[in-house]
């Protein structure tokens, strides 16, 4: 098993670590805040999420959550989605547009 390690800059900041491991039961997803000093505990395990193939488990899922554990899932999805094997899935793409508008209308794209 390797673990890989990529890094997330967001919003132009060094903040977090991503681990990726293939395990026996899927690829798994270890996010850290980075050890830039502005966090209260550098280097610390946020979440983990295991991809199985047939769906995803998260290790801080609940039904109620804080926007910055929100916007933490959102990268981990999208940073699985764009390692993905399935090119179909890697490149998808979604847009949203306002009920009655055209297709020319300028959409929200996800």
């Amino acid at each position: 098993m390797t673990k890989t390690k990529y890094i997330v800059i967001h919003n132009n900041s060094y903040e977090y670590d991503i681990f990726v491991t293939d395990t026996k039961k899927g690829l798994l997803f270890e996010m850290h805040y980075s050890e830039e000093e502005f966090w209260t505990r550098p280097g610390t395990l946020i979440m983990t999420m295991l991809d199985t193939g047939n769906g995803v488990k998260f290790s801080h899922a609940k039904k109620s959550m804080e926007y910055d554990i929100v916007e933490e899932i959102r990268i981990l999805l999208n940073f699985s989605k764009s390692i993905n094997d399935n090119k179909v899935e890697r490149e998808s793409r979604t847009f949203i547009y306002p009920e009655g508008s055209s297709l020319q209308t300028n959409p929200i794209s996800l």
